[in-house]
């Protein structure tokens, strides 16, 4: 699977975007692109929302954890517990419960 460092990349030069100009548009350091892209540090929860709100992908396709660009997660609680599920057309339909399990 692709990871973080390379679909930031990937959709920066997707946008046909460089690092810095990129940087500065998001109002991040101006080396933050380069230190994503490299590994070298892992952008935080409120940059990954800001790349993903601005690149127009879901967290989890810019996370490298869905192939899915429009993949979106959804949470339910249950009991005392969070319950987290996946469902690619969670807005069309509501998830139900069956038993101790989730139906999408």
């Amino acid at each position: 699977m692709v990871t973080m460092a390379q679909r930031i990349e990937a959709l920066r030069t997707e946008a046909g975007l460089a690092r810095v100009p990129a940087s500065l548009e998001l109002g991040f350091p101006k080396n933050a692109f380069e230190k994503f892209e490299t590994g070298r540090q892992t952008p935080t929860k409120e940059q990954q929302e800001k790349l993903a709100s601005y690149f127009g992908v879901s967290l989890f396709y810019l996370r490298g954890e869905s192939n899915d660009r429009t993949r979106q997660e959804a949470f339910f609680a249950k009991k005392s517990g969070i319950l987290r599920f996946f469902c690619p057309d969670a807005e069309k339909r509501l998830p139900f419960f069956h038993g101790s399990r989730l139906h999408c």
